[in-house]
């Protein structure tokens, strides 16, 4: 009898501190991602990738940043500050495991290794979530005797189709034993390792809020099988044990099945390192379900918890005026109408209405990669934060965020900064409030997808505008001064802006944030811009400056809100070292002065 309720209470203990394990991490129920508190997930934010020798290589080599983890570590704490300050609490990273792993999976320690431990123990410090996708491949790897490397290679042989180069590594990785079984040791190695900058294991990491598993999954086709001798033997072996012919219908299945098999074999795989937070497969972007129908029903019956999609406004056009390559277009799409792509994106199965089919009700959205392709519009990103909320996405995050040291050396299709893309930084501050405030799957405005007015917020891409106002915020792009319908009946407390608003009019070209209490204000000003080429213009060359910052001319400031109208006011500048220098003293809010932080007291 003792040992009957021993055992029950020994299984009851159990229990206890399984829920209670479970209750410190994110969480899926009924098909929506809860914060241990019960509150649904609503994150907005970024790829950030300073560990990715991606990076170094493409972005920070231009501007002659040095392969350096301390001066790296700097950048990531300089990037994590103005994404704190622009409203993201949301990181999402594709890593490329071919810059820390060996032949067998194991993990090699680079410098890359280093800056993805400094990243994850840092994000939570600014308030901001983390999202990493277990594999993806960028160029050259660090180590180059990475089983990512080497699946690079293979896919890349000579004499293979141009249409297998540089696209099925993935797929190698997924139905090639070797690969696979290196992928998942991999895995098993990461989410067991212990953070040096926090002493917490990956698995561990309440902080991490969902393990992807790869970046933009690519599939072998019934045409191109035979280039991949083991998988097509795979194939060979179940036509003939099914007894049927080699035909689309017949190859569809099969793939189907190993897909489901692979996904389920990874999830297991994180689950067995110790990850209990939910696990997500990408299906890529829109018009992807065309030719991979049986994809998308492998992964509804597949064990992950969510799924994800990217938006990507833009790209199409891009590719067809680029002749066939995006990153040959040297245009600007902030003026042209995107109506009929959100139109077509919400209605149109074949785009993103699969996001609300029943056979995926039971799978968390999130939007891996998003970005309006060479526009630095005000509204863009507001219409996207809106519309993905409407499909039922919990998590958004830009692709990808060009960090400040390299920034004003970066120009393409996907450029964002709070420095050097000012207009685009508050319109990314605008669309923050309204993905994390607005309820997920609300009835969408197919009639009016680019301007739109709602009790807190606008976009407009006749004006060129955008805000959101609440209580305490009023976040706006571009001119607003004759948008009297979204001025609030109270004075905000904390105002992020570009251009002139009934509160604020300012002169200069770079945006600013201002928060307001009863005895202080607080004012950041970042530079003026001054733009020397086009931001979608590319340049290979080192140095090569796109986008120059004026830090010292003075402009006119001038802020209108309740309880300082008038009176005696001292303004200070805040040092790089936080210490205070007394500029001088006011009679109004109106002055003119350089970049930088200030405070300003009544006296």
């Amino acid at each position: 009898m003792h040992k009957i309720k021993f055992t029950i209470l020994a299984l009851f203990l159990l229990v206890v501190n399984g829920l209670f394990a479970q209750n410190e991490y994110v969480y899926l129920e009924k098909g929506r991602l809860y914060h241990p508190n019960g509150e649904e997930l609503a994150l907005w934010g970024v790829n950030l990738q300073p560990m990715l020798s991606w990076e170094y290589n493409s972005m920070m080599k231009k501007a002659g940043i040095p392969k350096d983890a301390r001066v790296w570590k700097k950048m990531t704490d300089k990037s994590l500050d103005e994404l704190q300050l622009l409203g993201a609490n949301y990181i999402r990273v594709h890593l490329t495991p071919g810059d820390f792993t060996d032949a067998s999976g194991n993990l090699v320690q680079t410098i890359y290794l280093d800056l993805l431990d400094y990243l994850t123990a840092e994000a939570p410090k600014h308030g901001i979530y983390i999202c990493y996708a277990f594999f993806n491949h960028m160029g050259k790897s660090e180590v180059a005797e990475s089983f990512m490397e080497t699946s690079y290679k293979i896919a890349n042989v000579a004499g293979r189709p141009k249409d297998l180069k540089k696209k099925h590594h993935k797929a190698l990785r997924m139905f090639e034993s070797n690969f696979f079984e290196a992928s998942k040791n991999y895995i098993q190695n990461l989410l067991n390792r212990i953070n040096p900058y926090n002493n917490k294991t990956y698995n561990s990491d309440t902080n991490i809020v969902a393990w992807e598993i790869m970046n933009e999954p690519v599939f072998f086709k019934r045409d191109n099988l035979k280039a991949y001798p083991q998988e097509y033997r795979r194939y060979q072996s179940w036509l003939v044990e099914k007894g049927v012919n080699d035909i689309d219908k017949n190859y569809f299945e099969y793939r189907k099945k190993r897909v489901l098999q692979y996904i389920n074999e990874i999830h297991d795989a994180i689950r067995k390192g110790g990850a209990v937070v939910p696990v997500i497969w990408s299906l890529n972007w829109h018009r992807f379900r065309n030719g991979h129908e049986d994809i998308f029903e492998a992964v509804a019956k597949s064990k992950v918890e969510a799924v994800a999609f990217c938006t990507y406004p833009g790209q199409s056009i891009a590719k067809k005026k680029g002749g066939g390559n995006y990153e040959s277009f040297s245009g600007d799409l902030s003026s042209y109408d995107f109506s009929e792509w959100f139109n077509q994106g919400y209605d149109q199965q074949s785009h993103y209405g699969w996001l609300k089919n029943e056979m995926f009700s039971d799978k968390a959205k999130v939007v891996y990669e998003f970005e309006g392709f060479y526009n630095q519009s005000s509204y863009i990103y507001p219409a996207l934060a809106d519309f993905q909320r409407s499909l039922g996405a919990q998590a958004a995050a830009m692709w990808h965020y060009s960090m400040t040291d390299y920034a004003q050396y970066n120009g393409g299709s996907h450029v964002f900064n709070l420095k050097t893309t000012p207009a685009k930084a508050a319109a990314f501050a605008v669309a923050s409030k309204i993905f994390q405030n607005t309820p997920i799957l609300q009835s969408y405005h197919t009639e009016s997808p680019i301007n739109f007015q709602s009790k807190n917020f606008s976009y407009s891409f006749k004006k060129n505008t955008s805000i959101y106002t609440d209580d305490f915020y009023y976040i706006y792009s571009n001119d607003v001064l004759d948008n009297g319908k979204m001025i609030p009946s109270k004075s905000p407390k904390e105002i992020f802006g570009y251009g002139k608003s009934p509160f604020v009019n300012y002169e200069g070209t770079g945006a600013f944030h201002i928060k307001i209490s009863e005895k202080e204000i607080i004012i950041r000003i970042q530079p003026d811009v001054v733009y020397n080429h086009s931001l979608s213009h590319r340049s290979k060359m080192k140095k090569h400056l796109i986008t120059e910052l004026k830090r010292q001319k003075k402009n006119a400031i001038k802020i209108s809100v309740d309880g300082w109208e008038s009176g005696k006011f001292t303004i200070f500048k805040l040092t790089e070292t936080g210490t205070k220098k007394k500029i001088k003293s006011i009679k109004e809010l109106s002055l003119k002065i350089t970049p930088g932080k200030y405070i300003i007291t009544k006296t």
